[in-house]
């Protein structure tokens, strides 16, 4: 079974450009445009080997949504893989997506 990645990114383009190159490496990817869609999937027992996310987001940014998912895992002694992308990062970006 091929392992299962959930990209969270709300540019149309980076999205289906990294959605493409992962499923040409023989990968399942589930590609959503914000964490409005990403949380709902993971509420619904859908398991993710890796999760990678934009951080700067409309509404909320990845870092918030990566919680919101780790919070939804541990309830269910669930864990995922994780994983940042930025076009613009800040100083304070590397901190808080270690944290």
């Amino acid at each position: 079974m091929p392992k299962s990645i959930l990209l969270i990114d709300d540019d149309d383009l980076v999205r289906e450009s990294l959605r493409r190159v992962l499923v040409s490496r023989g990968l399942s990817v589930t590609a959503v445009a914000s964490g409005e869609e990403a949380i709902p999937l993971v509420e619904r027992q859908e398991k993710f080997d890796l999760v990678i996310s934009d951080v700067r987001m409309p509404r909320e940014n990845g870092i918030q949504v990566v919680e919101k998912i780790q919070e939804i895992q541990r309830t269910r002694g669930e864990e995922s893989s994780f994983m940042f992308i930025t076009g613009y990062a800040d100083d304070d970006a590397p901190h808080h997506a270690a944290r």
